[in-house]
């Protein structure tokens, strides 16, 4: 995806409740930052509620796969508004996400990687995360669709550590979406933090193997198309104190092979530790 990049940082002088200080940039992959600024506000702003991720490793070739995904859909409906859901197509399961001879090719790099370096390869799938979260008494961040349910009600119980803005505007004719992110720390980060974006796109039409034994024809909902980011996030900065605000304005191409009416784009505050790979807040904004 074609990226051109213009920094730009602008300095907000006279604000009694602002300091300024200049903003962390991550030069370790090109990134397209419309406005790049951050500053600190004096009056912290109230917690807005915890918007849970739910991450579905899916197959075409997956068997089960489709209930997993209605199982997705049907947490997000009970929580309106608070859950984010992205099916993720890894490359390396080929038995289950080989795409059939003609069809799309729903799988992509950087949801193998979310899968290898951020989650933990299954066994099988359908299989998945909640919030890239190791609850207590699992083995790992991957867990069974099964479970899905019960760790997003105890999420979305929970008020953010940050709260999470994504303005979005889409230009079909030029197939460009211009995505502005904005993030208020409301509590103080002594790890570093990272924001990633992502191109999702719905209703996908593939052929999909079903319980029948057939390979019908099927929408695929959800799907992540590809990070406008690294994978695993833009380094916001190493740490961060309660306040601290982050904006960041982003020009996004969307590839032909997408539908551009039915993309849109999620924003992630996430941590990248070696032993917490935990999503902060989490949005999802439509054209």
């Amino acid at each position: 995806m074609k990226i051109r990049i213009i920094y730009a940082l602008f300095i907000v002088m006279g604000m009694v409740a602002c300091e300024e200080t200049p903003p962390f940039i991550d030069y370790s992959k090109p990134i397209i930052l419309l406005n790049d600024t951050t500053y600190v506000v004096t009056t912290i702003p109230a917690s807005e509620d915890k918007r849970v991720l739910v991450e579905d490793l899916s197959g075409v070739r997956c068997v089960n796969c489709p209930d997993a995904n209605a199982t997705a859909k049907a947490i997000s409906a009970k929580n309106p508004g608070r859950v984010v859901v992205l099916t993720l197509f890894p490359s390396s399961l080929k038995i289950y996400t080989t795409p059939y001879e003609g069809e799309d090719t729903l799988v992509n790099e950087d949801a193998e990687n979310i899968m290898t370096q951020i989650m933990q390869t299954p066994t099988g799938l359908p299989s998945g995360a909640v919030d890239r979260k190791k609850f207590s008494g699992e083995a790992s961040i991957t867990m069974s669709e099964k479970k899905w349910e019960k760790y997003v009600n105890d999420q979305v119980l929970l008020k953010s550590k940050a709260n999470l803005t994504l303005g979005v505007v889409g230009e079909e004719a030029k197939r460009k979406i211009t995505a502005n992110v904005k993030v208020v720390f409301t509590e103080a980060f002594s790890t570093p933090v990272y924001l990633t974006l992502m191109i999702v796109e719905d209703d996908i039409e593939s052929r999909q193997l079903t319980r029948s034994g057939e390979v019908d024809t099927y929408k695929h909902h959800h799907v992540l198309r590809k990070c406008v980011t690294p994978y695993n996030g833009l380094q916001l900065a190493a740490s961060v104190e309660k306040g601290r605000v982050f904006e960041k304005g982003f020009e996004i191409d969307i590839p032909e092979k997408y539908n551009f009416k039915k993309c849109s784009i999620v924003a992630l505050i996430n941590q990248n530790d070696p032993d917490n790979k935990e999503v902060i807040q989490a949005i999802e904004t439509k054209q």
